[in-house]
């Protein structure tokens, strides 16, 4: 999986992202990110309409990570980490 996306003004509180077929195994459920800083985050997922909805952890990391309107995130697979803390890491471009 790699998502990236520039950070909207609705995306604050829950990460919405248009998809046609992202490899998510049903249309709801949890999976967990690691940060630039090593910490690991639960988000919440939603699949319908061909949108993915995040939630869940979204928003502490939104604030604890300084994210804005214009920054870009990119989530993708944790290969190195993946059996210790989380199968998914985010990373944050500051200005898009």
């Amino acid at each position: 999986m790699a998502i990236k996306k520039k950070i909207e003004k609705g995306d604050r509180k829950k990460l919405t992202i248009g998809v046609s077929s992202e490899p998510f195994p049903s249309a709801k459920g949890k999976f967990k990110v690691q940060d630039e800083e090593d910490t690991v985050w639960t988000f919440d997922y939603k699949v319908s309409d061909n949108t993915l909805v995040i939630s869940g952890d979204w928003y502490k990391f939104f604030q604890s990570n300084g994210v804005k309107v214009g920054h870009s995130i990119a989530i993708d697979d944790n290969y190195t980490a993946r059996k210790c803390f989380a199968e998914y890491k985010i990373e944050v471009t500051k200005g898009g």
